[in-house]
């Protein structure tokens, strides 16, 4: 399941209550451990962590903070699990359920460690993109070659995720870090080095550094790549799988308001992410195909969110009111249970197949349509698109 990879120096008994607070016994987790040759503590590292099947020491030569993202290098590629958590011997986790929240999230989220290029934030806990502790999956290090190129790895992380929308937030879980007063602030021989070097490695961060630029931005590139290849394997769409587009995007020019959109398409989820990112307006996305929200869970953004449903009736649609909705979900009797539970708070729901042959499979007109007060339908390409509201009338 998941790595967690630890570079320390004169630490040994922080360290250990640092891996204690993981509570690794009968987890899917592992802790890998850089210490120097040269460490004045070397041996009372290997005293405490023994014989623990849970926990790997590396005694490697000292290679000091300036080349911090070597240590991490090393040990992301000796670990043994596809996720893999950045931490650090002055912090620990302070959540004992952490695990289960993890594991949960990823789960939730259809996350594939192999296939997809993921970084959780779980230090930001949603309100600042800073990510002091990042957990990546083992494609993102595949597809770099590497953990990070420069001492700060966590910037280095937090800066190729954002740039290529590949960051998630998860809340719940957020370490105490000793170094920011989260506990005992920790000020001892280690952090007086680490400050000194961290001099040198700003500088050598400054965008004006020609070499960290280009470095960083042929991770960004490898990423960027590998998204646009999935995209480009996208199957094709005909005419009718974009039929709605028409009214879609008249309704989106003259609404305001969130925007839902219940199962996402190759034709219109891309539409929907682009017009609402540039209105900033929020969106959430739903979707309960596994494949096509693997897809699409890349579109992810501050305005844009997308989730997967493995059970419709409890997700939360009624918590909010709704300015645009569009319902092209599966399985296909879904989709009448959803507008009528939308019929009162939503400007306008947007439904697609609604044409009269298909009324045995959708039952539309006994159904649906009676709900409501306004209703226009839009028939110039089949599938049929109709528009329905409460309140607002809509023509085209």
């Amino acid at each position: 399941m998941i790595s967690v990879i630890i570079p320390s120096r004169n630490r040994p008994e922080e360290l250990k209550y640092a891996i204690d607070s993981f509570n690794i016994d009968n987890k899917d987790v592992e802790v890998l451990v850089w210490v120097d040759t040269d460490d004045p503590q070397v041996n009372n590292y290997q005293e405490l962590i023994g014989k623990n099947p849970n926990v790997r020491l590396f005694i490697k030569e000292r290679v000091g903070y300036i080349r911090f993202h070597e240590m991490l290098n090393f040990l992301a590629n000796e670990a043994r699990y596809d996720w893999l958590f950045e931490f650090n011997d002055d912090a620990y986790m302070d959540n004992s359920n952490w695990f289960e929240i993890f594991n949960n999230f990823v789960n939730d989220n259809n996350f594939n460690p192999l296939e997809d290029p993921v970084v959780i934030n779980i230090w930001g806990q949603g309100e600042t993109p800073l990510n002091l502790f990042p957990i990546v999956s083992r494609k993102f290090i595949n597809l770099l070659g590497h953990f990070s190129l420069y001492p700060a790895c966590d910037d280095w992380v937090r800066t190729i995720a954002a740039q290529t929308n590949i960051s998630y937030d998860l809340k719940g879980i957020k370490p105490k870090h000793r170094k920011y007063g989260d506990a005992d602030t920790l000020k001892d021989e280690t952090y007086f080095e680490v400050q000194k070097d961290r001099v040198d490695v700003k500088r050598m961060q400054n965008p004006s550094n020609d070499r960290f630029t280009r470095l960083i931005n042929e991770d960004i590139e490898k990423i960027a790549k590998y998204n646009k290849f999935r995209l480009a394997t996208l199957p094709s769409i005909d005419q009718g799988d974009a039929s709605y587009l028409p009214v879609l995007i008249k309704i989106l020019q003259i609404s305001e308001g969130l925007v839902l959109e219940l199962g996402s398409s190759h034709a219109g989820t891309p539409v929907i992410h682009w017009l609402c990112l540039e209105a900033k307006r929020r969106l959430i996305t739903y979707e309960s195909n596994p494949e096509l929200f693997k897809i699409y869970k890349g579109f992810t953004s501050k305005y844009h969110e997308v989730v997967f449903v493995d059970d419709w009736d409890r997700v939360p649609i009624e918590d909010d009111h709704w300015g645009v909705v569009l319902v092209d979900h599966a399985p296909a009797e879904r989709r009448k249970i959803e507008i009528k539970r939308l019929a009162n708070i939503a400007d306008y729901i947007i439904a697609h197949d609604t044409e009269s042959q298909r009324d045995a499979e959708f039952q539309y007109a006994n159904e649906v349509f009676p709900l409501f007060k306004y209703r226009y339908n839009y028939q110039r390409q089949k599938p049929y698109t109709s528009v329905m509201s409460n309140f607002v009338e809509f023509f085209l």
